[in-house]
């Protein structure tokens, strides 16, 4: 691996795959050499699955609607994500009128038989998007992903509308965002000892609920290590200063820089206690608004980790998406817990 990444990314590949002949690509390290390995299959679907619910966590408290309309059977469909507008205006985003945004708005072709994933961004990703008034559907950068054989690689072909083919160490880097995603949760999948998912409460809230922990880790072994994890998240941010103020907190400053070319600050802080199983991250905007609320809760009686977020609006964010975060975090937590190494 490759700078902590799932798996390296090599800029300015010649492309090997028949249709990509002559043009540059993004190639991966193979995914055979991986520990654990990266099935190809396992790499396909999980990729298609991201394609059909494009949502990050971050993404889900402006979350207006997500539509996957099939165009020729499953294997070509268009998904589409819009932000609620509402709420973005409560956040300072939108545009103070209510209108909706769509995030993002992909064609997708799948090629099963010969692991090709192509898509082709109908609003543009670098601009978060296009206002719901605004967006046209016009046809914008075209990404084809072709798992490889002999050895098993990821080749990523980059054709923009204007017909140039981006390939160097910066579109690398921006694709350790999709590959560190996809290849990540097969590997965690894998090897999973537990598993999360949503469930309702008797109260009627939902929450994600982590499936018993005791025969894997203790209560303080987890909790502490789940702690460490959450910190060495913000540690990989470029230039972020931690400080710990108090015991059982720390405070996470990090440089956002402006469209204009100036630079703000944005903070987070991360409260734990462990004697009440309780961890609390608040994060704020760069003008030190409190934006979102995650919540973490480790049980006792079985050893069970529940979460959930809270948005500036206070609305409660349960999803299939955090669902994700929470196990590949927790199954990461039960490694290293029973770890020399930790």
């Amino acid at each position: 691996m490759g700078g902590g990444h799932s798996v390296e990314l090599l800029a300015d590949q010649d492309a090997v795959s028949e249709k990509f002949r002559g043009k540059k690509c993004i190639m991966s390290a193979t995914l055979d050499d991986l520990d654990p390995p990266a099935e190809p299959d396992g790499v396909f679907k999980e990729l298609v699955e991201w394609l059909r619910r494009p949502v990050e966590p971050m993404g889900e408290g402006v979350l207006k609607s997500v539509t996957v309309t099939e165009d020729d059977g499953e294997d070509n469909f268009t998904t589409k994500v819009i932000a609620d507008g509402f709420k973005l205006d409560a956040y300072g985003f939108g545009k103070g009128d209510g209108t909706d945004r769509v995030t993002r708005w992909k064609k997708v072709k799948l090629d099963r038989a010969n692991g090709v994933v192509e898509w082709t961004d109908l609003v543009s990703e670098l601009t978060l998007g296009a206002w719901a008034d605004e967006a046209t559907g016009e046809t914008g950068t075209c990404i084809t992903v072709t798992i490889l054989k002999n050895p098993h690689r990821l080749e990523i072909v980059i054709q923009d509308a204007d017909g140039t083919n981006p390939s160097g160490e910066a579109v690398a880097n921006a694709l350790y965002g999709l590959t560190d995603r996809i290849v990540g949760m097969v590997q965690q999948l894998a090897k999973a000892k537990v598993k999360a998912s949503v469930e309702t409460k008797g109260s009627g809230e939902k929450s994600v609920m982590v499936e018993p922990m005791d025969e894997h880790v203790d209560f303080d072994g987890f909790f502490n290590k789940f702690i460490t994890i959450q910190r060495e998240k913000f540690e990989k941010i470029p230039g972020v200063v931690i400080d710990d103020p108090t015991e059982g907190e720390f405070v996470t400053v990090a440089i956002i820089p402006q469209p204009d070319g100036s630079e703000k600050t944005s903070t987070n802080s991360v409260k734990h206690n462990v004697n009440t199983g309780s961890i609390t991250l608040e994060m704020h905007d760069t003008e030190g608004i409190l934006v979102n609320t995650m919540y973490w809760q480790l049980h006792k009686d079985p050893l069970q980790l529940e979460a959930w977020s809270i948005t500036k609006t206070g609305e409660r964010i349960v999803s299939e998406s955090i669902a994700r975060v929470v196990q590949f975090d927790t199954n990461q937590t039960i490694e290293r817990a029973n770890s020399w190494f930790g």
